[in-house]
Formats: C-alpha cells, structure tokens, sequence
C-alpha cells in the first residue's frame, strides 16, 4: 500500500522540479494515478465494502476542465476527498460536495482554536503586537462566521431537491459556499501587513482551496441536474 501522504509529498516536490507546463501536467497526471492506485489498494485491503475512487477521480478531474478550470488540477481535490472515509459512500457530486463542504467547517473551527491560542493572554502578540492582535480578532471573526455559515450551507447541499417547492433553489448552493471566500479574503487582507501574514497565509490557503473544491463540486453536480443525469 502506496500511503496518501506519501503520494502528496512526492507531488510536491516533483512539482517543484517541474520546469514547464508540460511536465507539470505529466507530473499531475502520475500523481492522480498513485492517489487512485493507493485508495484502491487500501479499499481491497480491508475487504468490507467498495470505495468510490472512480467517482472522486472522475469528480475531480472533470472540476480541473471547462467550464469550472479550478487551478490548482485534481490532486488536492482528490487527496482531500480520499482521505475522508465517508467517501466510500457518496453517491453523486452532492454527497462530495458535502463532504468538501464539512472539511472545510471543520478547518474553519480549528482556525478559530488557532487565533484563541496566539491571542491567549501573556504571550507575545497579546502584550506586544498590539496590531497583530486586533487583525487576528477580526480573522477569528470570520472564522466564526465561516462555521454558523457552512452548517447553514450544509442543510441547503442536503435539502436541495428533497423539500418540494420550499426548498432551496439552485443559486442558493454555491452562493452559499461562495460567502466563506468572501471571510477568507478578508482575513487576507487583514493580516496582510502584520507579523503573522505568513502564518496566516498558509492557512488560508487551504480554506481557500476547499471552498473553491466545495463550489466546483456543487457547480458539478447542479449541471448534471440540468442535463437530466
């Protein structure tokens, strides 16, 4: 068995040494095919259920085409969603982009953790760094918001569909996804200029790229709603 972890880490590094677009999309493709192999692998290894590596790397190369062209290919798609045992039993692009959608809550919350913990009283940014410290309580702020935010936008992916009339319409969806961005760029803006910008940025980062996995995913699955699949 091929460890998940390991298959990123050699994407990493590979991608580093990558000098044009061509070899970076070779490398892409390589790594899609470790991510699958290992799932594979570990799904056979356990002998209970199937896994549902083809519908995670069919989801996640299609959101890396038009019309959707998420940047970043389907490597950090397909780790995040392979690496989640629920997975295993999603049925469509809804059920993935609820399970992006719940990461990402997740992150979020520990993100609010994070920001307690570097403005906890005594340390250095909370007696020093008296900027620092009021950008990060706004970041926690929207980290805050991003949560009550991703439960709301939980029950609208789960619901759509599902309550007739009153239910959620399709705008709805992404849209809602599409608010935790908005907290995300401006917890950006607001570290930008401080002491802890790095550290932020990094993790942003990932938020970033989750709610835009989570969005794709949604976008994905409305189409095939329209097309009648």
């Amino acid at each position: 068995l091929l460890p998940l972890y390991f298959v990123q880490i050699v994407y990493s590094r590979c991608r580093m040494a990558a000098t044009t677009p061509m070899a970076s999309m070779a490398i892409s493709t390589v790594v899609v095919m470790l991510l699958s192999s290992a799932m594979a692998a570990h799904a056979s290894g356990g002998g209970e259920k199937a896994d549902n590596t083809s519908l995670v790397m069919e989801a996640c190369k299609n959101i890396s085409g038009e019309p959707f062209k998420v940047g970043f290919l389907p490597e950090f798609c397909a780790s995040t969603l392979l690496s989640e045992h629920r997975s295993a039993e999603a049925k469509d692009c809804r059920d993935l982009a609820l399970i992006t959608a719940d990461i990402l809550k997740v992150h979020a919350a520990a993100m609010v953790g994070k920001v307690d913990n570097m403005l906890r009283e005594g340390g250095r940014i909370a007696t020093k760094d008296k900027i620092a410290a009021r950008a990060l309580r706004l970041c926690r702020a929207d980290y805050g918001g991003m949560v009550n935010t991703l439960q709301i936008c939980h029950n609208i992916i789960q619901d759509f569909g599902r309550k007739g009339k009153h239910g959620p319409t399709p705008s709805e969806l992404p849209e809602c996804i599409e608010k935790t961005n908005h907290n995300i760029k401006d917890c950006t803006a607001e570290v930008c200029r401080t002491s802890v910008a790095g550290t932020m940025a990094m993790a942003n980062e990932i938020l970033e790229k989750l709610a835009i996995v989570s969005k794709a995913l949604i976008d994905l699955f409305l189409a095939g709603k329209k097309d009648g699949n």
